[in-house]
């Protein structure tokens, strides 16, 4: 038996996703103000709360199902008035603009951390295992 929610929560959860989608809005029209920027901005720019904001752009920088999605890391950092690096955001559209290419940070054919970690630690079992059988 499931409980009748009351026409009260109901509306109150309508309410919400409504102010929601108008956060989304204002951040997407921000950003086709400023072309790119942080929280900050477009907080600035759309006359809202950065709390609101932040929360709202790492739900818009998600892809959706067909693998698109409103905003884009434009790879660049920029100071927060608080002293903190932050993400700059561009919009999707503009994505062609922000490609960057990856840096990989090991060379091809070479062993990567992890392998030299792993090779590490079985010199350690080796040598644990050999001191077990001279000492017997």
């Amino acid at each position: 038996m499931t409980r009748k929610q009351s026409d009260t929560s109901r509306l109150a959860y309508e309410k919400i996703l409504q102010g929601r989608d108008s956060h989304y809005k204002k951040i997407i029209l921000a950003l086709e103000w400023l072309v790119e920027g942080n929280n900050w901005d477009i907080a600035t720019q759309a006359r809202m709360k950065p709390e609101q904001v932040w929360k709202r752009t790492g739900e818009l920088c998600n892809p959706d199902e067909n693998g698109v999605s409103c905003l884009v890391d434009t790879g660049k950092r920029k100071l927060n008035p608080d002293g903190n690096l932050s993400i700059i955001y561009g919009l999707y559209e503009n994505r062609s603009q922000y490609q960057t290419q990856k840096e990989h940070h090991y060379k091809e054919g070479e062993p990567a951390g992890a392998d030299l970690a792993c090779m590490i630690i079985n010199k350690h079992e080796k040598l644990k295992q050999q001191s077990l059988f001279n000492n017997q």
